[in-house]
């Protein structure tokens, strides 16, 4: 669905205020990623902290810069830590990393918020997701970084 920017309006009307999409990873599906971020008012990254998945969010951050020329305004960038374990100096590590923009690329807004690991969740393949807990969190976190815009 290369053409979801254009088919989006069409899909969710005008029935709700926050239509959230979930692409699939880059790699594997880079035209809906595209078109997801050629229309989306605010991107949210999750990212587990480890070397590997900071290394590939390059890769997202390009692709945010290339379709940049396309959009009316900039996109605005929030990336969520996720699968985090307690007290690992790697989620901070990756926090700060990402907050400085190492690698050469701009810094980032890093929620506060961090979504555990949880064997529950790792494990509910196709279930749904208790409301509240870290994910409540961070949506709170996101709905004060809107208000204040």
């Amino acid at each position: 669905m290369k053409d979801l920017y254009t088919r989006l309006a069409g899909i969710a009307g005008d029935r709700d205020d926050l239509v959230v999409v979930d692409t699939p990873p880059l790699a594997e599906r880079a035209g809906i990623v595209l078109s997801a971020l050629r229309l989306a008012d605010l991107v949210l990254v999750p990212v587990a902290p480890t070397m590997a998945e900071f290394e590939r969010l390059g890769d997202v951050w390009s692709s945010i810069a290339d379709v940049e020329p396309l959009r009316r305004d900039p996109v605005e960038v929030a990336v969520l830590l996720n699968r985090t374990v307690a007290n690992a100096s790697s989620t901070e590590m990756v926090r700060a990393a990402i907050a400085a923009g190492t690698g050469g690329w701009p810094s980032r807004r890093v929620l506060e918020a961090t979504v555990p690991r949880r064997e529950a969740l790792a494990q509910a393949f196709g279930a749904g997701v208790p409301p509240g807990g870290p994910y409540g969190a961070a949506v709170d976190e996101l709905d004060r970084v809107e208000a204040a815009a």
